[in-house]
């Protein structure tokens, strides 16, 4: 599901760093005009939180629900006929085998 994130400033400090953030993000995104640096005004059209300084939205920003992705992928390799070993703590992972606190799976 797509939705719009926004990140908001309430200090001097935090503004810095959302505008760095901002900036950064649009160097990483394949289409930059996703996302939108906003002055205090424009951020608090948005939401009504006391001492807004500025923030800044992703428009369009996909939305993961841990669990069902979880529930998904596990049901998929097990589709595939890979076993998945539950409560079972990995010690190391060397190449080609992860030991774990029930033995070596490779």
């Amino acid at each position: 599901r797509r939705v719009d994130n926004l990140t908001v400033a309430t200090n001097p400090a935090q503004l810095e760093r959302v505008r760095e953030e901002c900036e950064t993000i649009r160097s990483w995104d394949a289409d930059p005009e996703r996302i939108e640096l906003l002055d205090a005004a424009a951020t608090r059209a948005r939401i009504n939180i006391k001492n807004i300084m500025g923030g800044f939205v992703i428009h369009g920003q996909a939305r993961v629900q841990p669990a069902k992705l979880v529930r998904g992928l596990a049901a998929a390799v097990e589709r595939l006929g890979v076993p998945i070993y539950e409560k079972t703590a990995v010690t190391s992972i060397a190449k080609g085998g992860v030991t774990t606190d029930r033995g070596t799976v490779r």
